[in-house]
């Protein structure tokens, strides 16, 4: 169970990596040390992912481990030698324990720290800590009236050198300058020992020298601007209980109230997952359906959602509405319990697999019915098509009746013996005369 429990969070881990692994490469198509940027924004999430990994890797290590019992019959000799549930969860129960004490460390304390640092690459980020991907001896067109080149780029100083830009009607040369990106997703250049030249007239310019000269130019394509980050994500508990206890505002006690109850439910609701995965877990005797699984993972995602709706949307009544899932979610589980012991191991799988068979066979009824309406729709017409026209002569109609009795005999021919044969043929031609 221990190994399933490591590699179930690891998979875990590296399918959340995967799926904001494209966000991450949005954010630094201007980036020039990419690969580092990328890097420490994934330490960064990695409590995050760490928090809700080990959740989904304590439900599915237990149910698998139980499952394979089940299919191994392991689970009929530990019960004929009595061995009782509670006594095969002991080790579950011990691990989900451990799990929800580390759950609650790592959101009360360690995705806070990570949701810090993320800020901190970010804003490292947009001031060019990072480098921008702006190739030399390039003549750049980041808006409709910039144009920029530059002769060479100091990756490790982080700025660049021989500038020369034109801003509509006016020429910059500077001999070094540094970029970034603010939050509108503006280039922010900053110039220095340059001059500006400006046309006044037909042959008169404006020459200004100036030392540091910064500038603000909107790009072409640029993104969206991301919203603010939850601040209440990057606090401790420690920082939160001195928010509820000095915050000014109502609002603000309550949001950070709600992010506690959050945190504590999530670390709550982690111990009752044992329980759920060895009764969704085993299948039914002789059978190896996983409907039970499935459905354990619909529940983990579902209070995830509604936690999270919880702390953004009732953070008033987040006590009151935690402890209304919690309770809900450890009813069902009791539930689920006796009704596992009453009724047998895989309930839930017998019961969705007649469903299942069920909407299978009214699926086939109506596809067979839908079939032989066609087939008698298609049979009609045909029927129709070879109906003989009532304008025809009452000759056409003989002959046509004729020509089929004559098809029909010749059907049941006999062979030619010398006698049955003329007699045939007298019969056809009394056949066509009539």
């Amino acid at each position: 169970m221990g190994q399933a429990y490591l590699l179930i969070a690891a998979t875990m881990f590296l399918l959340m990596i995967v799926e904001h692994l494209p966000r991450l490469l949005s954010l630094a198509r201007d980036i020039d040390r990419t690969a580092l940027f990328i890097g420490e924004s994934l330490a960064s999430l990695f409590p995050e992912y760490l928090g809700l990994g080990l959740v989904v890797a304590l439900f599915l290590s237990t149910a698998l481990t139980f499952r394979r019992m089940a299919l191994t019959s392991e689970l009929e000799i530990w019960s004929a030698a009595g061995v009782s549930d509670f006594r095969l969860l002991r080790v579950p129960i011990i691990l989900g324990c451990a799990t929800a004490i580390l759950v609650l460390g790592v959101r009360l304390y360690a995705q806070p720290l990570g949701e810090t640092n993320l800020q901190r690459i970010g804003e490292q980020a947009r001031a060019g800590d990072y480098g921008l991907g702006l190739p030399p001896k390039d003549i750049l067109t980041p808006s409709e009236n910039v144009t920029l080149t530059f002769d060479h780029v100091d990756r490790r100083a982080g700025r660049f050198e021989g500038v020369f830009a034109q801003v509509d009607n006016a020429i910059i040369v500077a001999q070094s300058g540094s970029a970034g990106v603010d939050r509108q997703d503006q280039l922010l250049l900053t110039l220095r020992d340059g001059v500006v030249l400006k046309r006044k007239g037909v042959d008169e310019r404006e020459r200004t020298a100036f030392r540091v000269l910064s500038l603000a130019i909107p790009r072409r394509g640029a993104r969206a601007a991301d919203p603010v980050a939850n601040v209440l994500d990057q606090r401790d508990l420690i920082q939160l209980m001195h928010l509820v206890r000095a915050a000014p505002m109502a609002g603000e006690r309550s949001a950070a109230k709600a992010a506690i109850h959050g945190r504590l439910a999530m670390g709550a609701f982690t111990i009752l997952l044992p329980f759920l995965g060895f009764v969704l877990g085993t299948p039914p005797l002789r059978e190896s359906s996983a409907f039970g699984i499935f459905a354990g993972l619909i529940l983990i995602a579902g209070y995830v959602r509604a936690s999270a709706g919880i702390e953004g949307s009732l953070a008033a009544v987040s006590l009151a509405a935690n402890g209304l899932i919690l309770s809900g979610f450890a009813a069902a589980t009791v539930l689920l319990f006796r009704l596992h012991s009453r009724m047998g191991r895989g309930f839930i799988d017998r019961f969705a697999g007649r469903l299942l068979a069920r909407m299978t066979r009214r699926l086939n009824t109506r596809r067979q019915k839908a079939e032989m309406r066609s087939e008698v729709q298609r049979s009609c017409a045909r029927d129709e098509a070879q109906q003989i026209d009532p304008e025809q002569s009452r000759d056409q109609i003989e002959q046509s009746r004729g020509e089929q009795r004559l098809a029909v005999l010749g059907e049941y021919e006999e062979p030619d013996d010398g006698r049955s044969g003329g007699g045939q043929a007298d019969h056809l031609e009394e056949d066509r005369a009539h």
